[in-house]
């Protein structure tokens, strides 16, 4: 094997696995993001309801959260409890915890909606974990009709279902020791109330009433080994792509310079402009023998200097001392000093 094809094969087997090893490696990250949960909290709004019934044979005086049907005519008032509580599982200072509690009545067909104007009591306990918040608000049902009679009466609408809506915001501010901690949750307690012939019933339903949430904290690591592994495959990419080209480059200037019959026989050592340095003297002699020229001798400082021009160019074997396989080859060709 001479050296050009050694070089080539060297050369070609570094591109293709210095591609490959970009190639497999450019999924893997070079970074790697570690989650910390510092803090867990929840926070829950809770309703309760009592009915206080007028005279009856049916129920008790009064109905509590659901175990009985609320029928219309006999509901004389609805006491509405509601408890919002923050808990955080790292201590801080809740700087603050409040509850906006709205009412109003709204159509279910149409869109009109009135704001009900009722009285709320409310107490407010804050912890360094724990904020809870009561409220209580109470809806007198013969205030309520008279009022719907009239909505009624300007929305020509006599039997139109209409709603009840207790709609809560949880407002907390939480400055733990790991992090401030700002949250809101919403939440509604619904009474629809549903007409039927002189009187209708009452569905009671409530959306959403508990949010979680943590605080995080996110660590961000290089993997420094990656990152040198992918750094030395594109330099080696990039380096062994320049000395490709740098070969075919050599490879064709040196191909003008030999014959082509015995070029992939011929081991070169150096391409100048005008100069070929060949290996060995029977490569000077395959060239000599393929043009048909003598082979000339020059004795220089480091030995001897065997060479043959050819259109300009100098073909030249340099022999430091006269060796006996040397003088072999000298003994089948004619040269001239």
């Amino acid at each position: 094997m001479n050296a050009w094809s050694f070089m080539k094969g060297l050369t070609i087997i570094v591109i293709i696995s210095s591609a490959l090893g970009i190639y497999y490696t450019q999924e893997i990250p070079t970074e790697e993001t570690i989650i910390n949960e510092l803090c867990t909290y929840e926070q829950r709004i809770n309703f309760g309801y009592l009915a206080h019934l007028g005279e009856n044979v049916l129920y008790n005086s009064t109905i509590e959260n659901g175990e009985e049907i609320l029928y219309i005519s006999l509901v004389e008032r609805i006491d509405v409890d509601i408890d919002c509580t923050f808990h955080a599982s790292i201590r801080g200072e809740i700087k603050e915890a409040y509850a906006v509690i709205d009412s109003w009545m709204m159509g279910v067909d149409d869109p009109w909606r009135k704001k009900l104007e009722i009285p709320i009591t409310s107490e407010k306990n804050i912890g360094t974990k724990e904020a809870v918040i009561k409220a209580n608000i109470s809806y007198n049902t013969a205030e309520i009709n008279n009022f719907v009679e009239r909505l009624r009466e300007e929305v020509n609408a006599y039997s139109m279902p209409y709603r009840i809506v207790t709609a809560v915001r949880f407002d907390v501010i939480d400055e733990a020791d790991v992090g401030n901690i700002l949250e809101t949750f919403e939440a509604e307690l619904i009474f629809q109330f549903v007409p039927i012939g002189e009187g209708g019933v009452i569905h009671p339903s409530h959306t959403a009433i508990e949010k979680e949430g943590k605080l995080i904290e996110e660590i961000t690591n290089i993997n420094m080994s990656m990152v040198n592994l992918k750094t030395g495959l594109n330099w080696t990419f990039a380096i062994s792509v320049l000395v490709g080209f740098s070969l075919m480059i050599w490879r064709y200037s040196t191909s003008r310079k030999i014959p082509e019959t015995i070029r992939d026989t011929i081991n070169v050592l150096s391409v100048s402009k005008d100069t070929v340095t060949v290996e060995s003297m029977n490569d000077l002699v395959k060239i000599a023998n393929s043009y048909g020229l003598k082979i000339f001798r020059e004795r220089k400082d480091i030995g001897y200097a065997y060479t043959i021009v050819k259109e300009g160019v100098v073909h030249q074997f340099i022999e430091p001392s006269l060796e006996s396989d040397t003088k072999k080859e000298l003994a089948r060709v004619q040269f001239r000093e």
